[in-house]
């Protein structure tokens, strides 16, 4: 074969020896840049799909392991349990709950209380009370009854959703100037609480029986239940009573 009919090309420092029909065929530069591009990103993406399979191994081990512990030290179950409760607390921390603020059921909604100026539906109502403790009405985000309508006289609950604290903490610690200023609210003995979880109503229970039982042991002391624990009033200052 004469020398003519080969071809030396050099390439990213390697020789390549080809015929004139191999030449003829051989793809150009660009084609083979392309080729290259190709192989590196499916080499990548091998690679972090490995990556992505051993983490799935790793999480379905820990669940597996979290699964089979006892109870003593806590399952995957207590987990779920204790995450959907943090939610919920979450979700309800800045509501309330009013009790027997009068109703349209058992009240004329456009009637004046007791000249207190207290007129208007749930949501007019409740944006008086919120100004007559001095937060903005702007902040009330919904309220609304809760539970059917009741035969028996007895307003039902209304739930307040604000967006903010200040409005929540204005409303339950201005429940004595609420009723001093709308009188019908001392007659119907309104009182405005947290909106707990089921959970927390539970825990609610036991401490409120408990208060019972330490005021009946300690008369002499002024106790009261702050942030899910009882406390001691002795004038303005509240401590934890022991």
């Amino acid at each position: 074969m004469n020398d003519n009919n080969y071809v030396n090309v050099i390439s990213n420092n390697r020789i390549q020896i080809l015929c004139d029909d191999c030449l003829a065929a051989r793809p150009n530069d660009s084609t083979m840049d392309s080729i290259k591009s190709i192989c590196d990103t499916l080499k990548e993406v091998s690679q972090n799909l490995l990556a992505v399979t051993d983490r799935m191994s790793k999480c379905e081990q820990r669940i597996s392991d979290l699964e089979s512990r006892g109870p003593s030290n806590g399952n995957f179950a207590d987990v779920i349990k204790a995450v959907e409760e943090h939610a919920k607390r979450q979700e309800k921390k800045n509501n309330v709950v009013i009790h027997f603020l009068p109703d349209a059921d058992n009240f004329n909604a456009n009637q004046d209380m007791n000249g207190g100026g207290l007129i208007g539906n749930d949501m007019e109502k409740v944006a008086k009370l919120v100004e007559a403790t001095n937060g903005d009405p702007a902040s009330i985000v919904k309220v609304f009854r809760m539970g059917g309508a009741r035969d028996d006289g007895k307003s039902r609950p209304l739930k307040v959703i604000c967006n903010d604290s200040w409005t929540k903490r204005g409303l339950i610690t201005g429940q004595k100037r609420l009723q001093q200023k709308f009188p019908i609210l001392a007659e119907s003995k309104m009182f405005v609480r947290d909106d707990l979880t089921d959970l927390q109503r539970e825990e609610d229970k036991k401490l409120r029986e408990q208060l019972k039982i330490a005021r009946d042991e300690n008369p002499g002391k002024d106790l009261v239940i702050r942030n899910f624990t009882i406390c001691e009033k002795a004038g303005k200052r509240v401590t934890p009573f022991l």
